[in-house]
């Protein structure tokens, strides 16, 4: 697909270094962003016992014994809460500095 593209104004396929970019680009900001979110997710669950047991609870009690689905998310209101904490004290893509004054 990137390969294929053109500049709308020029007609222009990308340079080799500059598809090169955009696909690391792409491959790094994917992936790193969600680690870290995870990463940051599970040492705080790890540091919050009663916290993983409820986030638990809530996922086995919708699930059961099957894969999630998209339907699924919405009943999932506690983990949605867990992991916008855990990204709200540890932004997976930060774009400046934050300073706690309370």
């Amino acid at each position: 697909m990137l390969m294929d593209a053109r500049d709308e104004e020029t007609g222009e396929a990308m340079s080799d270094p500059q598809l090169r970019d955009e696909v690391m680009t792409l491959v790094l900001a994917g992936h790193e962003t969600t680690a870290n979110a995870l990463a940051f997710t599970w040492m705080l669950l790890s540091r919050s016992p009663h916290v993983w047991q409820k986030l638990r609870a809530e996922v086995e009690s919708v699930l059961g014994d099957r894969l999630l689905t998209a339907e699924d998310l919405p009943k999932l209101k506690y983990t949605r809460m867990v992991l916008e904490e855990a990204m709200r004290l540890y932004p997976p893509a930060w774009m400046f500095g934050r300073l706690a004054i309370g």
